[in-house]
């Protein structure tokens, strides 16, 4: 199968912000209605008397099988509507959008990068006071999951369909957007930084300095998230398409995974 320049071809539909503000949003507008027809059916809310706070609570199974696969089909909706409504109605023109066999090497480089992410999450935690306790909080329900079918449903999520459509947003829809205005610079940094934001919402730093204190303990979670949104960003530039960009982030993921469901004491940060 021949490479096709997708990022040179003549037909390139103009993208506007609010596009990929509305894929992300989509997601998780789909993702809160989804949770509140989790606790009507099965529960999961309770009330804490002593600080009046409402503990919700929902199960692995639901977050992997229902959840998820929710958020990433209202994602991947959009991005066709938008292609159809918006673009030339070429969904893998309009989006760079490719998995081409060629790019197979790519998945080897997954390993290293995890190794760099993890060897620059050991430098700056302790630079920062950063501890285990402020992990992303879907390491820990990954890793509580342990090797059984609910397995199957996080490979398939956060392996496979999530950095699809990650890289659709993040290093399709949004890059293009970014460079249709801006130098190739611009759109490879400001693009990796807009994908280490939104995965900030699943660390929950317990700390009592309060918001500064807060902001001090993600710090490290978002310098690293933004070099793997670097990297990936830089395959895209080289490689002009997101076949490769998708196959190393699936790896990245995958790896991260297979560690937390069958081992311990890894970090899942993207």
């Amino acid at each position: 199968m021949d490479r096709v320049d997708i990022e040179g071809s003549a037909a390139r539909p103009e993208w506007r912000y609010w596009h990929s503000l509305a894929v992300f949003g989509a997601g998780v507008g789909a993702s809160l209605v989804a949770s509140v027809l989790v606790l009507i059916i099965v529960g999961g809310a309770s009330l804490d008397a002593e600080s009046g706070s409402v503990n919700v609570e929902i199960s692995n199974e639901w977050t992997f099988w229902f959840l998820l696969p929710v958020q990433l089909l209202a994602n991947f909706l959009v991005l066709r509507w938008l292609s159809h409504r918006h673009g030339t109605g070429n969904f893998a023109g309009d989006f760079s959008f490719e998995v081409n066999p060629r790019d197979w090497p790519w998945v080897l480089a997954g390993a290293p990068l995890v190794a760099g992410s993890a060897g620059l999450t050991l430098v700056l935690k302790p630079l920062f006071g950063a501890g285990d306790e402020n992990a992303q909080a879907l390491v820990d329900m990954v890793a509580g999951s342990g090797a059984g079918i609910t397995a199957f449903a996080i490979v398939a999520g956060i392996g496979i369909f999530g950095p699809i459509i990650e890289e659709l947003l993040f290093r399709g829809l949004l890059y293009d957007t970014i460079l249709q205005r801006n130098s190739t610079t611009v759109a490879v940094v400001a693009s990796s930084v807009a994908f280490s934001l939104p995965h900030l919402l699943g660390f929950n730093p317990s700390v009592e300095g309060g918001a500064v204190e807060a902001v001090r303990l993600v710090i490290p979670p978002l310098i690293v998230l933004f070099g793997v949104g670097l990297v990936l960003a830089l395959v895209r530039l080289k490689t002009k398409s997101l076949s490769a960009p998708i196959l190393l982030h699936s790896s990245f993921n995958l790896i991260q995974v297979m560690a937390l469901l069958f081992a311990s004491e890894v970090d899942l940060i993207s």
